[in-house]
């Protein structure tokens, strides 16, 4: 009872700010629709080309090149009601909140791979930090299950959302979970 539908903002035109104010408004569109019981927004779902990865360092590191990473992990961009929509169990922590924008300290959730691989236990990386793409920081806020990235058959790999508020994509994929068929 999930629907994915699909579109590039950019392609209509739509820039930065604009971009992430017409995501908000589909979804809030989308959830207001008779039988629908969740929506969320992804910048590219698990499973379709194109998937995004990127080093990892730990939060002390100063020199940022690949050597000095201690994971290459899947990046996703999502909107707060994502995992609900997608199925996505939160292990540990929150889920995020329309407060996670631009203006807020950034924000991650982590898939429980890299909680483990980056700090060692579900439970540790909780209030945990870490970099990515070059030198930018992010606070672990919660901790989902494992899942498919790019394969049906690959062996688990970390992975990393961010908050799509903080982070924007002309890439627009929503999920709408039904209560019934659709």
């Amino acid at each position: 009872n999930v629907m994915l539908v699909g579109s590039d903002l950019q392609m209509a035109g739509y820039k930065d700010d604009q971009t992430t104010q017409m995501q908000k408004r589909m979804i809030d569109a989308l959830a207001g629709l008779p039988g629908v019981a969740s929506v969320g927004y992804v910048n590219s779902p698990p499973l379709n080309l194109g998937g995004s990865d990127s080093y990892v360092y730990t939060d002390t590191t100063t020199t940022f090149k690949p050597t000095n990473y201690i994971v290459d992990a899947m990046n996703y961009k999502i909107s707060p009601g994502y995992l609900e929509a997608a199925g996505t169990k939160l292990l540990a922590g929150r889920d995020f909140t329309s407060d996670d924008n631009k203006q807020a300290p950034r924000v991650a959730l982590v898939n429980k791979q890299f909680a483990v691989k980056v700090f060692g236990s579900v439970t540790k990386a909780i209030g945990g930090h870490f970099k990515f793409w070059g030198d930018q920081r992010a606070e672990v806020v919660g901790v989902v299950e494992d899942g498919k990235y790019r394969s049906l058959t690959e062996e688990q790999q970390p992975a990393m959302f961010f908050s799509y508020l903080q982070y924007s994509s002309s890439e627009t994929f929503l999920v709408v979970r039904y209560r019934q068929d659709p």
